[in-house]
């Protein structure tokens, strides 16, 4: 009877026991790697990546980008992302902004709307050179915002979305048909580094990009 009184007399360890035994399916399941999105936990997009842009219909030099996406919450959905061109495009297009070829490195946030898939936008600069005899800045000639979807898995990561152009400049003697571009104006006149309100893009095109990941 000593030992009855004993197994019997403790019932929360027998409780404890039941309820790890039963918490425990759940709890590997939620460490185990999903197949169906390519095996990646919450956050697995974030890291270094090497990207390829082509230009229209795969024509054209490939634009090469450095990538890399960090985490802004502990559950990664809010993602900061950084694209470094190491092959930047001169001038937009013949005869237009041509004396800009110094691009910046384009930076946004993407948030996350399911697993591993994110949307989000960037944003970039492109200058004229610095007068070095004269110690002064290149002048910002056009920038653009990009917005786009995203989805990544283990080796690769796609974009897919729409490149917005705005002009920085006045210039009427700018026109390229091809694009509807007939003369331009400032669209950032307060310089605050975003189009004034109510300014529609100069050009909309459609943006694509493969991704490979760099790191482990």
């Amino acid at each position: 009877m000593k030992v009855l009184r004993k197994s019997f007399c403790r019932p929360w360890a027998l409780l404890t026991v039941a309820i790890g035994i039963a918490i425990a399916p759940a709890v590997a399941a939620k460490d185990e790697p999903d197949s169906r999105d390519g095996g990646l936990f919450h956050g697995g997009c974030a890291g270094t990546w090497i990207g390829n842009v082509f230009g229209p219909d795969g024509q054209g030099t490939e634009l090469v980008l450095v990538e890399r996406l960090m985490p802004l919450d502990p559950i990664a959905a809010r993602l900061s992302y950084r694209a470094e061109p190491v092959n930047p495009l001169g001038p937009f297009a013949p005869g237009v902004f041509d004396e800009a070829t110094v691009v910046s490195d384009g930076h946004g946030q993407l948030t996350r709307r399911s697993r591993n898939r994110y949307e989000g936008r960037w944003i970039g600069y492109v200058s004229e050179p610095p007068d070095l005899s004269a110690f002064t800045r290149g002048e910002v000639q056009w920038f653009f915002i990009i917005e786009f979807a995203m989805e990544c898995g283990r080796e690769t990561m796609t974009q897919s979305g729409l490149l917005h152009v705005y002009s920085a400049i006045d210039d009427p003697d700018i026109v390229f048909p091809p694009l509807g571009i007939s003369g331009v104006h400032d669209q950032d006149r307060d310089q605050d580094g975003f189009p004034d309100e109510g300014e529609n893009p100069l050009v909309t095109l459609p943006f694509e990009k493969t991704s490979r990941r760099f790191d482990d």
